[in-house]
């Protein structure tokens, strides 16, 4: 796997390189175009009027100091105000203004400045502008009441410490007094011992040197909470500042105002030929080729004869030993056992190996075909799994990635041949001594192969066994007189069937993506169509797939 999206990364990126060499070139060779359209955008320009434009701009560009600094003033005076409001005010208040800022945002959405300066609205400008200006001051009012807040809410908590320090010294002075009250006579004694009291034991005089320690503890603690408080308010002061700060940085408003439109002015002139044009022409060229390709080459290749890419070749096929039911029976599982037998070798993608016997007959191919590298390697048909089992083995094969992708097992007799697509080819059982021939059929004269661009068609011939993988399932139907079906979904039919192509149903259908321009349509014969359940990866809307599409027909050339 890890080859094979290397292959195709590869691949993508060149073609991509290509893609956008030639647009320059294009455009290149298209620059009259662009110097016409271009004119007209700068007489478009130049029909404004030259004065009224130059007597708004000068206009504007006399208030707005004015403007500026009425905004800057409103937020600072609010943001000092806010110096003596509750938390639950500021976060109102914070509220509040980011739904001002929001609104200011929506209209300056829709106003259009450079509109308004070409009509030479000077009333306009201003409004444009005072709403700009008020939009700056109040982000810059939000961020300083936010700090402020940050401020007030940490020295809450400092202030909330001192006080609860000042509580605990009230009730151990309370505890000291009510103590001595009730002891006279052994508080007198325990003051008369002030110098020597340490080398008299505590219990001498009861519960009064506790509560003592405990009162000075209590001071200490208040003495800690007011230093803490006012170390918070010297820092804070240096906060506040830088709060005042953010509020007077909105004055770089006016140099940012009145710079910007020349460079705006500028750019539109410079780029909007060039950006009209391309969006033209992404619109319109593929809608063109849609039309061209339904209404010509796609209208006359429908009375062409069909591709027959083995004449007379029989196509029966077996599923897991029997012939193909009724058209609604499926054939495929999410997985399959398979019952490998001595003398026959089984090749398989390891991404869907899911359980095999534990003797040591398995080993690695690292290319399915050696014939066909390119095939083998763009189809993820590398460093494949080989089991050559010297008795009967049973293999369980499944997608060990994709829950949707299911597997089928179809068996091609010998003397019977199957085009098949390499993308779904995910293993094959064969004997080891008579392998399954492969061969390549070019179909260089044909206008339904040129059409489709599906010029090399892979052939297998039995005997063997091909293990499909198909999104969401694998069907297969008998031709019969004839069946069409989408282009996208074809895994593989029987290589004696007459191949050829119809436009899809509808022009709505192609137009808008939901179908290809052709169904692939076989006739002629006993054979079998084989096709996915679900064919992913083409739709691609009106203006098509783009360089993906590219790439992806470049590798259908060569019946990848």
């Amino acid at each position: 796997m890890i080859a094979a999206r290397a292959g195709r990364w590869l691949v993508r990126t060149i073609l991509s390189l290509a893609a956008i060499l030639a647009i320059l070139v294009i455009g290149e060779a298209l620059s009259p175009q662009f110097k016409a359209l271009k004119t007209e955008v700068d007489e478009q320009f130049a029909a404004a009027d030259p004065d009224r434009q130059n007597a708004a701009l000068a206009g504007l560009q006399a208030q707005l100091p004015a403007i500026a600094d009425a905004a800057k003033a409103a937020a600072t005076g609010r943001l000092a105000a806010a110096e003596n409001w509750t938390l639950a005010n500021i976060d109102r208040h914070i509220v509040a203004q980011k739904a001002r800022a929001d609104d200011l945002r929506a209209v300056d959405a829709t106003a259009s400045a450079l509109g308004a300066l070409l009509a030479g609205d000077q009333a306009a400008l201003l409004a444009i502008y005072r709403g700009r200006a008020e939009l700056a001051a109040i982000e810059a009012e939000i961020a300083g009441m936010a700090a402020l807040r940050s401020i007030k809410n940490d020295r809450l908590g400092y202030a909330n410490a001192v006080t609860a320090a000042r509580q605990g010294h009230d009730r151990a002075a309370a505890d000291v007094a009510a103590y001595r009250t009730g002891h006279p006579l052994l508080s007198q004694t325990y003051d008369a011992t002030l110098f020597d009291r340490h080398l008299l034991p505590d219990s001498q005089f009861g519960d009064l040197p506790a509560l003592t320690r405990a009162l000075d503890g209590s001071n200490a603690a208040i003495a800690a909470a007011n230093r803490n408080l006012a170390l918070f308010d010297q820092a804070a002061a240096a906060r506040r500042v830088a709060i005042g700060r953010v509020a007077l940085s909105i004055a770089d408003l006016q140099q940012r105002l009145g710079a910007s439109r020349s460079g705006v002015v500028a750019r539109l002139q410079r780029q909007l030929p060039a950006a009209l044009f391309i969006l033209i022409s992404l619109w319109l060229v593929p809608v063109a080729i849609k039309l061209a390709m339904w209404f010509g080459p796609a209208r006359w290749v429908e009375g062409r004869p069909a591709v027959r890419i083995m004449p007379g070749m029989p196509g029966a096929i077996l599923i897991e030993g029997r012939a193909p039911g009724l058209s609604d029976q499926p054939i495929s599982a999410v997985s399959k056992a398979i019952a490998i037998e001595a003398g026959d070798e089984l090749l398989v993608h390891q991404d869907y190996v899911k359980s095999l016997g534990v003797e040591r007959t398995k080993d690695t191919k690292y290319l399915f075909s050696w014939r066909f590298p390119i095939a083998s390697l763009v189809a993820g048909l590398a460093r494949m799994t080989r089991v050559r089992p010297l008795a009967l083995e049973t293999v369980v094969v499944g997608s060990l990635h994709d829950a949707a992708t299911e597997v089928a097992l179809i068996t091609i007799p010998a003397g019977n041949a199957l085009v098949f697509h390499p993308r779904n080819l995910i293993g094959i059982v064969q004997n080891c001594e008579a392998p399954m021939r492969i061969e390549s059929r070019w179909r260089l004269a044909s206008l339904h192969a040129w059409l489709t661009l599906q010029l090399r068609f892979l052939v297998f011939h039995g005997p063997g066994t091909l293990i499909a993988s198909g999104a969401r399932g694998v069907r297969i139907e008998p031709a019969g007189s004839g069946r069409s079906f989408n282009q996208a979904a074809t895994i593989g039919f029987s290589a004696g069937l007459g191949y050829a192509v119809r436009r899809t149903d509808t022009f709505d259908a192609y137009l808008s993506g939901a179908k290809q321009l052709f169904n692939d349509t076989l006739t002629g014969g006993e054979g079998y169509y084989i096709y996915a359940e679900f064919p992913g990866g083409q739709r691609g809307g009106i203006t098509g797939r783009g360089l993906e599409g590219l790439i992806d027909a470049g590798l259908k050339v060569f019946g990848i």
